[in-house]
């Protein structure tokens, strides 16, 4: 796992677009990369935001972004077309907990949004000890994971 850099701009933007990544995200639109840019600039300046890619076997297989806000990290990742499937969801999220959990050095509370129907998303949370509510996000029926470290 490799915190994400400049270098990692386009690898992220053509994740971000892969049309399941955009189905299972709240908004559903296609990003423009004039706006990815611009976000993925500030994102990996501040420091409340971190971006990590999970690797394997020497590739990039996925990321997962950690975003501070009140008092919780919220978690967002996706995992590359070709790697779906093959578990790497868990190992993503497990890894870049503790890559987060290192570079913080204090007890964290960290949520989830995942849309009910992204059933393989809320699968892994549930593997992964998180625990879960139903509620409502942008119109969208969610199931809110949390957990604390």
């Amino acid at each position: 796992m490799k915190q994400a850099s400049k270098q990692d701009c386009q690898l992220l933007y053509d994740w971000a677009n892969n049309s399941e990544v955009r189905n299972n995200a709240f908004n559903s639109g296609v990003i423009k990369w004039e706006d990815h840019v611009n976000w993925f600039e500030h994102s990996i300046k501040d420091p409340n935001t971190f971006i990590f890619l999970g690797q394997f076997n020497g590739e990039d297989y996925g990321q997962i972004r950690f975003n501070f806000e009140n008092d919780t990290y919220l978690i967002t990742y996706s995992i590359a077309l070709e790697y779906r499937g093959q578990g790497l969801g868990s190992k993503l999220i497990n890894d870049g907990l503790k890559m987060l959990k290192s570079i913080i050095q204090k007890p964290i509370r960290v949520k989830a949004l995942v849309k009910t129907s992204n059933i393989a998303s809320a699968k892994i949370f549930k593997r992964l000890g998180f625990s879960s509510r139903d509620d409502i996000y942008e119109n969208n029926p969610v199931l809110i994971f949390q957990k604390n470290l």
